[in-house]
């Protein structure tokens, strides 16, 4: 469903008639159209709006336009009304983006906003004019995060304007240096005298004595709202100089006297309607009449636009307005100190009429306001999951937690609601409790409702995503399958999660048909619902399954045909969704297993690279499991255990199943690196025993266990552990892991002094090996295996294959520079280091990072130390040796 848009946020303000023109602004800005952006900072009521309609009134490029609002906080809303914006006045840039920003699953931002930024590119020549009104309402740091991405690489005929109350959280000390940045602060801003004048002059039918506009003038400390008000309330007095000479104070008290001036000079109707729609963010007739329960409020708008009453025209067809903010604000304060119980009564007025227009966000906010709680619970049970569909999460996140806590407990499908928003944040200890919540609320209602059982099999979903996250298999299939009974087949995008779950707890349980079966499921819900996630995660489940199987040509192509189905025309611009991540992690698998390290390397890194904003967790710890994989095979050990140290947090936060995952590859290392006393203590407290089953969702902790025992002397237990390895995986069809488990049990047969054992051994795994190209299952291995190849060549067993797998060990690639230090740099030591060589403060490095300036201090005493330098530029020529920088 398509995000519910007010296109009357995308219009820009009319130019007022009695405003000023002020040229040196104008010029200003003009200047500032040969950088990238241009900053109107400046406190309420200082005319930063006007002054932009006005100037983009005798401007020949085309300008976007988005006046925002507190509901725009939520990352899909405010990016969909600024890729809007630049539809109205591009209608062909932004399908794109705007069709991640639909997408079923959150889209990681960058690559959402790099799609928006090569449409730009390539269909946009002419110069134009991007502007953020009243950003200062934003306060969602991943939008600014994302603002500074894109301010980073838009294309130079694109300009960023903002507006705001407050500087954003963006490096202006960096666009400072580089003159990328104009500046328009409360200084320019303010009236200058001859303005003050000129602006009085057009506002009063009365000329001012020059003394008297200096007064006034030097009162408001040319505060534009406050002459514009001053003016309005000096309409009909004789004796100007008075109430001038009086007009004083602070600028609160200020507005205060002049809205009481204001709002008595009016009529008692006009009082109220100022009043009663003060509620109301943007105001239209027939949702003024609601809210009035009055007729004519479209004309009444039309009049108090033409008598200058501080309201703004938002369309060319006068048919919104919205207050000027500032005078609102006051409105409502009027409004709750002279009619409080009439507050709750207007938001609720509001509420109905904007859920008669299918507008429910905005029809849950004014029922927030109005505190009918029962009501907010409807309207998020009749919405969530088109919310959910859109992936407006942190909108339903934040309506779910303003309610409390026994309105969530009393509906159960709140309770599922928040029990999903509960497993996407990794809040798993308040989890448990929901789920119970919303079981004992099912309870409750009526045994042949057909809410029941779709409820049972969502609440099954959720467990059985649970369970697999904690490595238990059993539980995982047994909720999945009870979820897939349980939910209807016209809940397409929940039964593709369901079965999305259970294939991979099939693989585990080594049914491959099953888990074939549930995959095809996946891929056929995912399509019928468009959910791009589900058919990028099933095509790399069914591939997984080719790898497993042996059949590395198949996975091969179909991991490629999956990335290309995803990835832009002719490779230019990010993919449309970044799980797609997981495909090109998958490919390095298949890559790595055939020794291409070089292209696995890079397809590891950029499944990193996608899958890490995308944040879920278990698919992330595969993507840096194989990147060390890959580095182990390129000699790279320390690289390896410094990506496998990233992981460890992952892994912590999902399961003790996980953790162990990380600590095996961390002894796969140490082996490597022949320090066996640190393998034998991970296998000592691995809770894995030679008396285990094997089974492949332990394979690989199994293997390294194998290793460690054989590094031991502890040859016989792990020749019989092998031996039981080979035959579960002989037995399921997973030829990729008897290929390895057969190069093992080989290598301790040698051990053995079974020399003619080991050399059968090694030929098994060799006829299997060669039809599909298995090479790293053996080179991984080192000299030991190496000596065993040239035996079986000796032999004639598989000579052409063992000749490609000699020629394939040779002397360790030169590691990266990383390697070369002692300890390697982290990613946040790193950062702080690029800073400081473009020139950077620690203070400016900290604003940069969004961390304290002791936190840049720590991070540079770090990597000092490890650089072995004592000062920054010390530490930027050693970074450059090393080819860091």
């Amino acid at each position: 469903m398509t995000t519910p848009l007010l296109t009357t946020k995308l219009y820009i303000p009319t130019p007022r008639p009695e405003w000023v023109p002020r040229r040196r602004l104008s010029e200003l800005l003009d200047q500032g159209l040969k950088r990238k952006m241009i900053l109107i900072s400046a406190p309420a009521g200082f005319g930063k709006t006007t002054l932009l309609s006005d100037w983009l009134a005798g401007r020949p490029e085309p300008a976007a336009w988005v006046s925002l609002d507190e509901g725009d906080n939520d990352p899909i809303r405010f990016w969909s009304y600024l890729v809007a914006a630049l539809k109205k006045v591009h209608p062909g840039v932004g399908e794109g983006a705007m069709s991640a920003l639909k997408a079923p699953q959150p889209v990681p931002i960058e690559s959402t906003l790099t799609t928006l930024i090569n449409e730009i590119a390539a269909m946009i020549e002419d110069h134009v004019l991007l502007v953020l009104d009243d950003l200062h309402v934003i306060e969602a740091r991943p939008i600014h995060q994302g603002l500074a991405f894109l301010l980073e690489h838009l294309p130079p005929n694109v300009h960023l304007i903002l507006s705001t109350r407050v500087d954003p959280p963006i490096s202006l000390a960096r666009l400072r240096a580089s003159n990328q940045v104009t500046e328009v602060r409360t200084e320019d801003l303010r009236f200058a005298p001859d303005e003050a004048a000129g602006f009085l002059a057009r506002a009063l039918d009365t000329t001012l004595l020059p003394t008297d506009v200096a007064a006034l003038e030097a009162r408001t400390e040319g505060w534009i709202a406050g002459l514009q008000m001053a003016a309005l309330s000096m309409e009909g007095r004789e004796d100007v100089a008075a109430f001038i000479k009086a007009f004083t104070g602070s600028n609160r008290y200020v507005m205060d006297y002049l809205v009481e001036e204001v709002l008595q000079r009016e009529p008692e109707h006009i009082r109220r309607f100022l009043l009663e729609t003060a509620i109301l963010d943007r105001l239209t007739g027939p949702l003024c009449d609601a809210v009035t329960q009055q007729t004519g409020s479209e004309t009444r708008l039309a009049q108090l636009e033409a008598s200058n009453l501080f309201i703004i025209s938002l369309d060319q067809d006068r048919k919104w307005y919205r207050y000027h903010r500032l005078f609102a604000d006051l409105l409502r304060s009027q409004l709750s100190q002279a009619q409080p119980d009439a507050v709750p009564v207007l938001h609720l007025r509001a509420s109905r009429w904007f859920q008669e227009q299918d507008l429910t966000a905005e029809a849950i906010t004014h029922a927030l306001a109005a505190g009918d709680i029962q009501r907010v619970a409807d309207l998020i049970e009749q919405d969530a999951l088109e919310i959910l569909d859109r992936s407006e999460l942190a909108t339903l996140y934040g309506w779910l937690e303003a309610l409390a806590d026994e309105v969530i407990r009393s509906r159960p499908w709140l309770c599922v609601f928040h029990a999903w928003m509960l497993l996407w944040s990794g809040q798993a200890d308040m989890l448990a409790s929901r789920l119970q919540d919303a079981e004992t609320a099912i309870d409750k209602l009526d045994p042949v409702s057909p809410d029941t059982d779709r409820l049972r099999g969502y609440i099954a979903t959720i467990r059985a995503q649970t369970a697999f996250i904690q490595g238990d298999v059993p539980n995982t299939i047994a909720f999945a399958h009870e979820a897939l009974a349980k939910i209807p087949r016209s809940d397409q995008s929940v039964r593709a999660s369901a079965a999305l779950i259970a294939a991979p707890a099939y693989v585990f349980a080594d049914d491959v048909a099953a888990a074939i079966q549930a995959f095809e499921q996946a891929l056929e819900s995912g399509r019928a619902s468009g959910n791009q996630v589900a058919i990028v995660l099933a095509g790399c489940g069914i591939a997984r399954l080719e790898y497993t199987q042996g059949q590395l040509a198949q996975a091969a192509r179909s991991l490629r045909d999956l990335i290309e189905s995803i990835t832009p025309p002719g490779g230019q611009g990010p993919p449309s969704i970044s799980v797609i991540g997981y495909a090109h992690t998958g490919l390095a698998i298949v890559l790595h297993q055939r020794n291409d390290l070089e292209a696995a390397e890079r397809h590891a890194r950029e499944g990193v690279a996608l899958c890490g904003p995308w944040g879920q967790a278990d698919i992330l710890l595969t993507c840096y499991a194989t990147l060390a994989q890959v580095q182990h095979s390129r000699g790279d050990l320390a690289g390896a255990l410094a990506t496998l140290q990233e992981a460890m947090p992952l892994a912590t936060a999902l399961s003790a199943w996980s953790v162990t995952l990380v600590t095996a590859w961390q002894a796969r290392i140490h082996l490597a690196r022949g320090e066996v006393d640190a393998a034998v203590r991970w296998a000592q407290t691995s809770g894995l025993s030679v008396d285990d089953t094997p089974n492949f969702s332990r394979e690989f902790e199994h293997q390294v266990l194998a290793r460690v025992l054989a590094a031991q002397g502890d040859l016989d237990q792990a020749a019989g552990f092998l031996t039981r390895m080979v035959e579960a995986s002989e037995r399921c069809g997973r030829k990729s892991s008897t290929i390895e488990n057969l190069a093992l049990l080989a290598l301790v047969e040698q051990a053995q002094d079974e020399t003619g054992r080991a050399l059968d051994t090694l030929a098994r795994a060799l006829v299997l090996a060669e039809p599909e190209g298995h090479v790293r299952a053996f080179v991984d291995e080192g000299p030991s295996m190496r000596s065993l190849l040239q035996a079986a060549v000796r032999r004639g067993d598989a000579p052409q294959h063992a000749s490609t797998l000699l020629a394939a060990f040779r002397e360790p690639e030169p590691p990266s520079a990383q390697v070369a230090l002692v300890e390697p740099l982290s990613d946040r030591e790193l950062a702080v280091l690029r800073l400081a060589a473009a020139g950077l403060s620690n203070r400016e490095i900290a604003d940069e990072l969004v961390v304290s300036i002791n936190t840049v201090k720590t991070h540079t005493k770090s990597l000092y130390a490890k650089l072995g330098v004592h000062k920054r530029t010390q530490a930027i020529n050693r970074a450059q040796d090393l080819g860091l920088l």
